[in-house]
């Protein structure tokens, strides 16, 4: 998945469920970003490995709830 692509859709699911999704820093090869409580490393990447996006859909299910990046 493109990074451009998930951070569209994670800004969508967020303000539908009347939660932010905010760039708390910015790193050396990383940006983190935060969603209500969960915080996850974004690679900058354009394109993100399976296993990267894997990880971060799991954090952000613990907010989002299981079917966000389906949408």
């Amino acid at each position: 998945m493109k990074r451009g692509e998930l951070i569209r859709k994670v800004r969508a699911a967020s303000s539908s469920r009347g939660l932010g999704w905010e760039l708390v820093r910015h790193g050396k090869e990383h940006e983190i970003w935060a969603c209500g409580p969960v915080t996850v490393a974004l690679p900058r990447h354009r394109e993100l490995s399976p296993g990267v996006f894997a990880d971060v859909r799991h954090k952000l299910e613990q907010v989002l709830g299981k079917d966000w990046w389906w949408k």
